[in-house]
């Protein structure tokens, strides 16, 4: 390895242990303080995903270590998983819910129509309430709860900068 990703390494390294300060009161602030933290939500994103990047880039240092894929995957999977957007998941999650639940609309649409038709309409709109007022509920906790994977692993498997990977100390 060249002297200078020697040193890009180290400083990787030295960063680890300050992110995970940052991301654990990121995690804390999103849970307790979610409406302080409404106007802040570039920054925290920013901040988060800087903190992924350093994570990445200690996952490329690690794969520069290793040379064998099977071997990478072996060793630093739970990292891997922990640094897949979960948001993906979240949002198709949030995609497939509602169809989930067809049956219960169509019973729901059934008893509209045997109703008179402001009692429907209420039906629907505290439906629609209901279901946002869910998901926005969900959306509260979910964010602060996808970044606690990368703190796990990070203070799990933090590798201190030193030994026989570092040939230049």
């Amino acid at each position: 390895m060249k002297l200078w990703l020697h040193k890009v390494e180290h400083i990787v390294d030295r960063l680890i242990p300050f992110s995970l300060i940052l991301l654990f009161l990121l995690v804390v602030g999103e849970i307790f303080y979610y409406d302080a933290l409404q106007p802040y939500y570039l920054i925290t994103d920013i901040v988060d995903y800087a903190i992924i990047i350093l994570f990445v880039i200690d996952l490329a240092f690690k794969y520069a270590r290793i040379h064998s894929i099977p071997r990478f995957f072996r060793e630093c999977w739970l990292e891997i998983i922990a640094l897949l957007p979960v948001f993906i998941v979240v949002r198709v999650f949030e995609f497939f819910a509602p169809l989930a639940r067809l049956d219960v609309v169509s019973d729901a649409a059934h008893s509209i129509l045997e109703t008179e038709a402001k009692w429907g309409l209420l039906v629907q709109e505290a439906e629609r309430t209901g279901q946002v007022s869910r998901v926005a509920m969900l959306q509260r906790f979910i964010r602060p709860l996808a970044r606690l994977p990368r703190f796990v692993k990070a203070f799990t498997f933090y590798e201190r900068p030193t030994g026989k990977h570092h040939p230049h100390e």
